[in-house]
């Protein structure tokens, strides 16, 4: 029951992006856009405070990453959506947004365990499905890779061409999992982290 809920995510989550695509492409904005313009919960991080905006409820928690000098209003017409199926969060990373300056070097490793402490002191626990926008594509596959117990999926948008192999399709890296959500304009197979039980979607969003 909890792969086929988690493909079931999986089917929103790519649909919801493909469609704010096409929003963003024809100038479209969110009616959540207004929740953005404050901050939503600042939760402590080892010293600096990392700001959260959650919605919904159920499991498994959907969280999003932005790309580079990028932060959580990228996800307002996307969260929204997924937010009626379960539990969505997004953040600012540190020195982004309403959330503190972190200490340097700001490196993906830094990154996932900041996200993941916070997380866990707002008393959200796994499992995880994890989604990445280019350089947030980066931060949660390190997260998976360090925490792949609390990781139930990931969805890679326009992520680092590096990080992926020209095979169609989605790596269904959990031999009991059958599913498999439609492309959008191509769907790449993501290379796969070590011993990561998980189903991984690598999409292009159609602009």
């Amino acid at each position: 029951m909890r792969q086929i809920r988690t493909g079931f995510l999986l089917a929103v989550l790519v649909s919801a992006i493909a469609v704010s695509g096409q929003q963003v492409a024809s100038g479209g904005s969110s009616p959540a856009d207004i929740l953005y313009a404050q901050p939503g919960q600042l939760v402590s991080v080892n010293g600096f405070r990392l700001n959260l905006y959650c919605m919904g409820s159920g499991s498994p928690t959907v969280v999003f990453d932005s790309g580079w000098e990028d932060w959580a209003p990228a996800w307002s017409k996307v969260q929204p959506e997924v937010a009626k199926w379960t539990r969505a969060c997004g953040y600012d990373r540190a020195g982004t947004g309403f959330s503190d300056p972190g200490p340097m070097p700001r490196t993906s490793v830094h990154i996932a365990e900041d996200l993941r402490t916070a997380l866990h002191h707002a008393g959200i626990g796994g499992p995880y499905i994890l989604v990445g926008h280019a350089f947030g594509g980066d931060n949660v596959r390190t997260f998976a890779d360090l925490y792949m117990g609390e990781v139930a999926g990931l969805v890679l948008v326009d992520a680092d061409p590096n990080d992926v192999e020209p095979k169609s399709g989605c790596l269904l890296q959990n031999p009991q999992a059958s599913f498999c959500s439609q492309p959008l304009d191509r769907k790449q197979t993501a290379r796969p982290v070590p011993g990561f039980p998980a189903e991984v979607c690598a999409a292009t969003r159609r602009e």
